[in-house]
């Protein structure tokens, strides 16, 4: 699980409903955009110009806000909340090596981000 911080997810047109929720990554000017899946339930905040907003919802399969409402022409809208993100294990056996009080001892499990 990670956490999604407050990021500007899309500027209101008048008539936009729906917006897709993103994490942008920054390095100076460049910056690289995340697209939001799979948010945790209920933990997903929305607002407008840094105006906590009500009447919205949220679908945790896709991870798309849709307001009842569209937000104004060049309102900023930002969301922030937890994501889940999919995950496969790298390899497909685990070398177990001896034995710590009765436990035995797993070195590392690697995993790697399945790309949506």
């Amino acid at each position: 699980m990670s956490a999604l911080t407050i990021s500007s997810v899309g500027t209101g047109t008048g008539s936009t409903l729906q917006f897709p929720l993103v994490k942008r990554y920054t390095n100076g000017s460049y910056y690289y955009a995340r697209k939001i899946t799979r948010p945790v339930s209920a933990s997903v905040v929305v607002s407008t110009n840094e105006s906590p907003q009500r009447s919205y919802s949220v679908n945790y399969s896709t991870g798309v806000i849709t307001f009842t409402s569209a937000p104004g022409a060049g309102a900023t809208v930002y969301a922030y909340g937890e994501y889940d993100i999919p995950v496969r294990f790298d390899q497909d056996e685990l070398d177990i090596t001896g034995v710590f009080d009765g436990v035995q001892h797993i070195p590392s499990i690697r995993i790697v981000e399945v790309k949506e």
